[in-house]
């Protein structure tokens, strides 16, 4: 039987083993995808005190990537993905909230593969000093919330609560 000029191209370069040439059907078709929502919570003490018109607000960025463990018998390319959201928060007295909810669906390798990546938040306190300009940060403060390294980019829903001071 006679291949197609595409399937012979296909094979060629799996052959080859340049994963960079196949389309991206191919290598879509070969991944899987995981999904999901993080929810980070910062629960926020405030030490500094508030002045009139200030806020305060949140934000977090989380950073994913899934690499082929070739050890393992794991194949197919890396993705890496950046997700990010802010929001203000509440406050009440000495204490402020900011829940920050990041829906994602990223297409990675196969498994086995070798996650990493991590999340990222900051808590600040701003002003608006002119009308119509970017508020001014008067204090923030920031942390780490994961390493994906140590337990592989989840699916599903992800919570994360973290203590901040400001």
């Amino acid at each position: 039987m006679r291949k197609s000029p595409k399937a012979i191209v296909a094979s060629a370069t799996l052959s080859l083993g340049l994963a960079l040439s196949l389309p991206f059907t191919a290598w879509a078709q070969s991944n899987v995808t995981n999904a999901g929502t993080f929810t980070v919570t910062l629960n926020i003490t405030l030490k500094t005190p508030l002045g009139r018109g200030d806020k305060v607000g949140c934000s977090a960025s989380i950073v994913g990537t899934g690499n082929p463990n070739p050890f393992g018998g794991g194949g197919g390319q890396s993705a890496t993905y950046n997700e990010e959201a802010s929001a203000d928060a509440s406050v009440s007295g000495s204490t402020a909230t900011c829940v920050l909810t990041v829906p994602y669906s990223w297409l990675l390798p196969p498994q086995p593969r070798l996650d990493t990546g991590s999340g990222n938040c900051t808590a600040t306190i701003s002003r608006q000093l002119v009308e119509g300009t970017a508020p001014k940060v008067l204090r923030s403060s920031g942390s780490s919330f994961v390493d994906f390294s140590l337990a592989g980019i989840p699916t599903g829903t992800a919570t994360y609560n973290v203590n901040v001071t400001l």
